[in-house]
């Protein structure tokens, strides 16, 4: 499944501060087209009694290399009176008309509906997961907005690592270090589908005193100190010794969602 643009974008302002508020419910919807990014590019199904039905996920967990949620409930729709065509997509929605469309897939098996057919979906058949940069804890939490639970806008600061902070990485410490905070751009599109924010400031580290230790990772965390990684890059290895002085320049953090 492929995230929206809307959905991207709110993802994205969680790293300027701005909370994504969660739909208390959220709603399958068929199509006979792909509805697209926006989720007004393709054609929704349309009969009479049709509309979405409302779906439920299950707690995230580990799915494809990522963290995936699947349908816990069996989905049943009404039954077509006439024949409707070749459903091929569906859409997952904040309401059970109108509103905005968080995520869409292409089905597995294009399902025929003719006179009489009623779509139905198994427990476990409609499956969003996760991959790429994003921390499992932040693929999580982002998974949990299908869930009815809000996604909390951050205080983002830069952190350097040895090593990926999901499989057992460390952030250096040493004398003079500390985090250094980020500001982001607008969430901007792309002809290729994805949604994507750039750091807009400079910034220095602090000078060490002392050795830091290797730094082969960049990782943006929640807060100032404590907090949680939400992304991780790897970088090449550099150690970081007494007097040498980490940069950041604008554009040099960029952090996309498709």
């Amino acid at each position: 499944m492929y995230a929206s643009d809307y959905m991207e974008d709110k993802i994205l302002k969680i790293f300027s501060g701005v909370t994504f508020s969660a739909p208390a419910k959220v709603y399958l919807g068929l199509f006979l087209s792909s509805p697209g990014e926006s989720g007004r590019e393709g054609t929704e199904v349309s009969y009479t009694g049709y509309q979405r039905q409302e779906i439920t996920f299950s707690v995230p967990a580990p799915e494809s290399n990522g963290m995936g949620i699947r349908n816990t409930e069996k989905i049943d729709f009404s039954k077509a009176e006439t024949s409707v065509g070749t459903i091929t997509y569906v859409g997952i929605f904040d309401s059970v008309s109108g509103g905005n469309m968080l995520a869409y897939s292409r089905i597995a098996e294009a399902m025929v509906v003719g006179e009489s057919d009623a779509p139905t979906f198994l427990p476990g058949e409609v499956i969003f997961y996760l991959t790429g940069d994003l921390s499992k804890s932040f693929q999580e939490k982002i998974l949990n907005v299908f869930r009815g639970i809000s996604l909390a806008g951050v205080n983002s600061h830069l952190a350097l690592y040895n090593g990926d902070p999901d499989s057992g990485g460390a952030e250096l410490t040493g004398g003079g270090y500390a985090r250094l905070p980020l500001m982001f751009s607008t969430p901007s599109n792309s002809s290729s589908g994805a949604t994507t924010i750039v750091n807009t400031n400079d910034g220095v580290f602090p000078r060490p005193t002392g050795s830091w230790g290797t730094w082969n990772y960049n990782v943006i965390m929640s807060e100032k100190s404590g907090g949680e990684p939400l992304y991780k890059k790897s970088r090449s290895p550099r150690e970081i010794k007494k007097g040498y002085m980490p940069m950041l320049e604008a554009e040099d953090i960029s952090l996309s969602i498709n």
